[in-house]
């Protein structure tokens, strides 16, 4: 497998690197500030939306929100996250925890099990929030996923490799179970 990374944006990296120096006595309470911590390349991030699951393509009409950044070399992976907000780029914060973890852990499975001479993919994240549901994306002319926080409690699931079509069905299916339940702490509407 060849990962294509993609260009971050000017001044993502000069503001990622102010903010966690603004933010350094926080190193106490996250982690991921304690140590050396780096960043590694930038990866975009991508919404989709509970409507755009029932279209033919629903990744063709996903939208590039913000950048994801992982941090390492601290006592704990972290995860620096920037938005883009009208053609401005936002620090929206540092965390460590899970979901940093979940998603090394997706990049060694990745690269542990995908062919290395089978294509070449670029490295995306793909958020579903009304599904719950966030995935490493590997988009190439067979798109593969890495669904990062399945199971219950979220994250106890063992990663796996899905196909598109599969990755697609398990939208399909979570959004089914979404419109049949009930919001928590709600009651269905008549």
């Amino acid at each position: 497998m060849t990962v294509t990374l993609v260009s971050e944006p000017v001044g993502a990296r000069d503001l990622v690197a102010t903010e966690l120096n603004r933010r350094s006595h926080r190193a106490a309470h996250i982690a991921a500030l304690r140590g050396a911590p780096s960043t590694t390349t930038a990866i975009p991030l991508y919404i989709l939306g509970r409507g755009d699951v029932s279209l033919g393509d629903p990744f063709s009409v996903a939208k590039q929100i913000g950048w994801r950044y992982l941090l390492v070399g601290g006592d704990a992976p972290g995860l620096v996250s920037v938005s883009t907000r009208k053609g401005h780029l936002e620090f929206a914060g540092v965390s460590s925890g899970l979901l940093a973890q979940r998603l090394l852990d997706a990049a060694t499975l990745a690269d542990q099990d995908l062919d290395p001479q089978a294509q070449s993919y670029e490295l995306r994240l793909l958020d579903a929030p009304s599904l719950r549901m966030l995935a490493v994306w590997l988009r190439g002319p067979s798109s593969v996923f890495i669904p990062l926080m399945e199971g219950v409690p979220p994250g106890s699931a063992s990663l796996r490799i899905e196909t598109e079509t599969d990755f697609v069905a398990l939208l399909k299916s979570r959004t089914a179970e979404r419109r049949e339940s009930p919001r928590p702490g709600g009651s269905p509407t008549n």
